[in-house]
């Protein structure tokens, strides 16, 4: 009686245990870099998703977000801003403001460039007109990059100012951090 009682107990509890998975979030867009060129990009990062054993959801963000641009270097969106209220690509060195939102959303050419401190503001994920989080980037949702520099001496830093319409968020099962293919004309 006591075997059947245990193993009524192991079974219930195993069925009762929770299940997280490890997912990349991907979403994919073209940008323009110099010259008016198009070229693919891909928004990417990892997390946890899942149910803990006792019922209560765990979703855990493990990475920054990535933006991965054909011939070009990657970008890292991390939260900044006050509060650490929303995803921003930060200026680096030598880098300038040439455009900036306005109140509608809309994206415009400043007259003058302005020059930056590293670690300004460059750029920034949002959903819709507001500024988004990693929270805010669920499977399903279109994502909006939005470039504000440029970089006079290495023009391949940054793709053209302006906003940039991405792909609805997708959840994909990986085992380990592998980046997506960014679909590279000639990449293997």
């Amino acid at each position: 009686m006591k075997v059947k009682f245990v193993g009524t107990v192991v079974v219930l509890v195993a069925l009762a245990s929770g299940c997280v998975g490890h997912y990349r979030y991907e979403s994919r867009g073209i940008v323009f870099v110099a010259e008016n060129q198009q070229a693919n990009a891909v928004m990417y990062w990892f997390g946890d998703d899942g149910r803990m054993w006792y019922g209560s959801r765990y979703r855990q963000t493990d990475t920054d977000i990535e933006m991965n641009v054909c011939g070009m270097t990657s970008k890292s969106f991390e939260p900044a801003g006050e509060e650490q209220s929303s995803l921003q690509l930060l200026s680096r060195s030598g880098d300038q403001q040439v455009a900036a939102p306005d109140d509608a959303g809309n994206v415009i050419r400043l007259p003058e460039p302005k020059p930056l401190r590293p670690g300004s503001e460059c750029g920034r994920v949002a959903v819709g007109q507001a500024k988004a989080l990693t929270d805010d980037l669920q499977p399903g949702v279109e994502p909006d990059v939005i470039i504000l520099c440029e970089n006079v001496q290495k023009s391949e830093r940054y793709p053209d100012a302006r906003l940039y319409e991405f792909q609805a968020v997708v959840r994909v099962k990986v085992k380990e951090n592998e980046p997506p293919a960014t679909n590279c004309p000639g990449a293997r």
